[in-house]
């Protein structure tokens, strides 16, 4: 709560990483959350293929 907080203060949390390391429950370190987070658009999924089907008009429903 305290990072989401300091997000909304500052617009950015350069120590969310680093909280997120310390937190017990999660079993990463902090270079381990800094490799996981090097490559964001793995975290799209689907979302970038569907988005250029709908570009180019090869979606369904429309």
């Amino acid at each position: 709560m305290a990072a989401a907080l300091d997000m909304r203060a500052t617009g950015c949390d350069p120590g969310v990483l680093q909280r997120l390391a310390e937190d017990p429950r999660l079993p990463l370190d902090a270079d381990e959350l800094a490799a996981l987070m090097s490559d964001p658009l793995q975290f799209t999924g689907a979302a970038a293929s569907g988005s250029a089907k709908s570009v180019d008009g090869s979606a369904g429903g429309r």
